[in-house]
């Protein structure tokens, strides 16, 4: 005759959380303070594209923590090199790195750069292009904050002023393709180019505005007619809704 069993289990701990493991530490307390004794070991000289000398020394540490990019680009001699060589664009990003903003224009000096900096990358420079630059430059170090405090900065200097044609052209042929600050300035020509259709048609202004898109070579700019389409779907479906 087969007899009932009854299995027990373990009874869990009342009130008690459930341990959980740790994984093992990548650097314990005593040598993370050894580590910051001798800050030598966690410095990095970086040096801009095509300069011979360091433009600066910053903190391993702080680097790697900010973007994978430099974890993957700092060699095993604690060198690096950025993918500009523009002065300008690497003191804008030490000044964010450092402020966390972007800086104002009385801020942006005129003073000459050290002799050894590369000065090639001469062009018409305005606010609006240097933002786009910036971002660019962001985007191939993997610094998503910097790139997020360009994109504000850029709709806020286009919504304070009347941005020139050329200009905006400017940054649209800056502007990679597909990327989303090419597709947040098509979005805000859109937008530019309805509200001045619908001021045209009221008669209130004393001359009928310009529409950006027309002044815009779409041809010439590569990628273009594609990324419009796929955000002039977006408008529509926006302003159905809107």
């Amino acid at each position: 005759m087969c007899t009932k069993t009854t299995h027990r289990h373990p009874s869990k701990g009342k009130g008690k959380p459930p341990i959980r493991k740790s994984p093992p530490p990548v650097e314990t307390i005593t040598s993370l303070i050894s580590r910051f004794q001798h800050p030598q070991a966690d410095l990095v000289s970086i040096y801009l594209k095509s300069s011979s000398k360091p433009c600066s020394i910053l903190a391993k540490t702080l680097l790697v923590r900010l973007s994978p990019y430099f974890k993957n680009h700092i060699t095993t001699s604690n060198t690096l090199i950025l993918p500009t060589s523009d002065p300008l664009i690497f003191g804008i990003f030490l000044f964010w790195l450092i402020n966390d903003r972007l800086p104002r224009d009385e801020e942006l000096d005129d003073e000459y750069p050290p002799e050894d900096f590369d000065l090639s990358p001469k062009i018409e420079e305005n606010g609006q292009t240097l933002l786009v630059r910036i971002w660019n430059f962001a985007g191939e170090i993997d610094v998503g904050g910097l790139q997020n405090e360009c994109i504000r900065a850029l709709f806020e200097t286009l919504g304070n002023e009347d941005i020139q044609a050329k200009v905006f052209e400017k940054c649209l042929i800056m502007s990679p393709k597909a990327s989303l600050i090419r597709k947040a300035l098509i979005m805000y020509m859109l937008w530019h180019d309805d509200a001045g259709r619908r001021l045209n048609d009221s008669g209130l202004l004393p001359q009928q505005r310009v529409f950006l898109r027309d002044s815009i070579d779409v041809g010439k700019i590569e990628g273009l007619e594609v990324d419009m389409k796929e955000c002039e779907k977006a408008w529509k479906i926006f302003d159905e809704e809107g």
